[in-house]
């Protein structure tokens, strides 16, 4: 019996960090999404969810240096920040949707400036014609 052993290529994968401005987003296809997955800035479970980029997109670190990511590049996000965390639950997302995710301003707050998102979903449009959609009956 012989057997064929294929190498699986594993994608790298870098986590998404949100700068200081305004304008910056993640557009792409969900791969996996876990509402508790993640960890927020208090160690607190958040969603996670990692996405494979439709559009380059780019991370900022704590010191504020920058990092571009690619089309096709798996990237994950922690979604701990307030207004991000209640937006990425509200849109309850599946694999095979599509996500665009954009810092979209800073609002003031008690406890000082907080960073609001708008999350955008187009349902399975992301899906591959080998994902079957998660709401299909079994067979």
């Amino acid at each position: 019996m012989t057997e064929a052993w294929e190498t699986i290529e594993v994608p790298k994968g870098s986590f998404i960090s949100w700068g200081d401005r305004p304008g910056q987003e993640v557009v792409g296809r969900v791969l996996d999404y876990d509402a508790t997955g993640g960890t927020d800035f208090n160690d607190q479970p958040c969603p996670q969810l990692s996405v494979e980029l439709t559009a380059d997109a780019y991370s900022v670190n704590k010191a504020g240096e920058r990092f571009d990511h690619g089309r096709g590049d798996v990237v994950t996000l922690n979604c701990g920040l307030a207004n991000l965390k209640r937006a990425i639950r509200a849109a309850a997302l599946d694999p095979g949707d599509l996500v665009s995710i954009r810092f979209d301003s800073t609002d003031r707050a008690d406890k000082g400036t907080v960073k609001v998102f708008v999350v955008k979903v187009a349902r399975g449009a992301g899906r591959r014609t080998s994902e079957p959609a998660s709401s299909a009956p079994p067979f």
